[in-house]
């Protein structure tokens, strides 16, 4: 095989040398946009990790909320039952109150009515004692 002449060879050198600087070149320029990737997420992370903290604390504070909320409507419930525990409680007092009272003015009336045969008992009895006085 025969040997490349001195111009094939330098044109052949050129092309390599070409080839050389345009891998440099990309490799450059890679590792220059790698690196700004890198800076862009440094400085990208301390923000999205203030965003999660800033979620967190949203999160937890919708929780208590929640929670307190429950929390007040266990309270009004346990209030209306012991409300209405109250009033099933003074509904059965005036309720024996009133048979209470019905009682003591059937007795009334039927002491009345058993004073009523006495008086007039000494009603007649009375005129027979004056009489007797006299």
């Amino acid at each position: 095989m025969r040997q490349p002449g001195p111009c094939v060879r330098a044109f052949c050198e050129s092309c390599v040398l070409f080839h050389m600087s345009h891998l440099k070149l990309h490799f450059a320029l890679h590792t220059s946009h790698c690196t700004l990737h890198t800076q862009n997420f440094t400085l990208h992370t301390p923000r999205f990790t203030l965003h999660t903290a800033l979620f967190a604390l949203h999160t937890s504070l919708h929780t208590a909320l929640l929670r307190l909320h429950t929390s007040h409507c266990t309270l009004h419930t346990s209030h209306f039952s012991l409300l209405s525990s109250h009033f099933t409680l003074l509904t059965a007092f005036f309720t024996l109150h009133t048979s209470h009272f019905t009682l003591h003015t059937s007795d009334f009336t039927l002491h009345t009515a058993l004073f009523m045969p006495h008086t007039s008992h000494c009603t007649l009895h009375t005129p027979h004692f004056t009489l007797h006085l006299i």
